[in-house]
């Protein structure tokens, strides 16, 4: 049985010498249902490959939460036969919505088939909630036992509106900010970090230099980009290492 306070993250910080095992605070019933992925201390998130990076042990065993067994190949991450101490190792649940047991037949009725089908539904919905930013999902659960089962589950919409900020001089833009452009300018760009976005906008015609951080590409091209049209705007994304525009 899954309670509401169930952990859907496990985070282990290095140093963790000779240490390459690693049990996350909440069971998997499938390989895919796990992500690990590690964080560098500046910031750069690589995610990790299962056969390669990594192996699971205790997939789909009653009541037994799974372990991450990291794989040696000298990675940057590995140090001393664990994890390096500026690397923090994150086991995560993942959102991925698949059923993949079978209900065609009751002739047989299977209690931990459904049991297991029922706790993985609620850790999809516990690492919905944990990671939702325009839904806030407020979800109250009082289990007493599989026959009196009560759930009270309530979801609220709430829009977060982004915050908005108007600039006139040369400036290192923020990932969390709409950057609306009003002067002619320089845009320095942040240190990559995975999955994150910049939101430019220019307010008229002006020429608005992009400018890197280091020797980082945008859109595969080893040169600052440059905004010069009325109104116009653009998204840079990055992979860590390079940035592309959207």
């Amino acid at each position: 049985m899954i309670a509401q306070n169930t952990l859907v993250e496990t985070e282990v910080s290095g140093p963790q010498v000779g240490i390459l095992d690693y049990t996350a605070d909440f069971p998997a019933y499938a390989n895919q249902d796990i992500e690990v992925e590690v964080e560098h201390t500046n910031g750069a998130v690589t995610a990790l490959v299962l056969n390669t990076d990594y192996t699971l042990t205790d997939v789909a065993v009653p009541n037994t939460n799974v372990t991450v067994n990291l794989i040696d190949a000298s990675q940057a991450w590995i140090d001393a036969g664990g994890l390096h101490t500026d690397y923090t190792l994150r086991i995560k649940f993942t959102q991925k919505a698949y059923q993949d047991s079978k209900f065609r037949d009751f002739g047989r009725i299977a209690p931990q088939v459904l049991d297991k089908v029922l706790d993985r539904l609620t850790l999809f919905v516990l690492a919905v909630k944990k990671n939702v930013d325009s839904i806030v999902i407020d979800l109250q659960d009082q289990l007493d036992d599989h026959e009196q089962r009560i759930v009270d589950l309530e979801t609220v919409n709430s829009f977060v509106a982004p915050t908005i900020s108007h600039e006139s001089s040369n400036f290192t833009a923020d990932y969390d900010k709409i950057h609306v452009i009003d002067a002619n300018l320089d845009v320095q760009l942040p240190a990559p970090v995975n999955g994150k976005n910049i939101k430019l906008k220019s307010s008229g015609v002006f020429t608005i230099n992009i400018v890197r951080a280091g020797s980082e590409k945008i859109d595969n091209v080893a040169l600052d980009y440059v905004l010069d049209s009325d109104l116009e705007a653009v998204t840079l994304t990055t992979d860590g290492t390079d940035w592309y525009l959207i």
